[in-house]
């Protein structure tokens, strides 16, 4: 879980550095949603749950949602623009994956 929540907030910390406004974060763990939604019955992890929720008001709008694991892939504006480094190619394995997942959703 602590490793879930990590990443977490570096996904929120990040679209938060590059000024996104509304966001939807796809996750396949119900006890992440669960211990976004209530930080009160998680309370080992209440620090880095505090930390998500300061990040979280940054945005005008977000959501979580839960997606199958096989689902959750890599991430992409609406207008399939990839950010950071992997729009400037990414490892090579990356692109691999970003390719097939273009070819599947047009």
């Amino acid at each position: 879980m602590e490793v879930s929540l990590l990443s977490t907030l570096w996904a929120i910390e990040g679209l938060g550095d590059l000024k996104q406004s509304n966001v939807i974060f796809e996750i396949s763990s119900v006890d992440l949603r669960d211990a976004i939604r209530r930080p009160m019955d998680w309370p080992i992890f209440r620090n880095m749950l505090m930390e998500i929720h300061k990040g979280l008001i940054r945005f005008v709008k977000w959501q979580i949602e839960i997606v199958p694991e096989e689902s959750n892939q890599c991430a992409m504006t609406e207008e399939h623009h990839y950010q950071s480094y992997v729009a400037q190619r990414g490892p090579q394995w990356l692109q691999a994956t970003l390719e097939a997942e273009a070819v599947q959703t047009t």
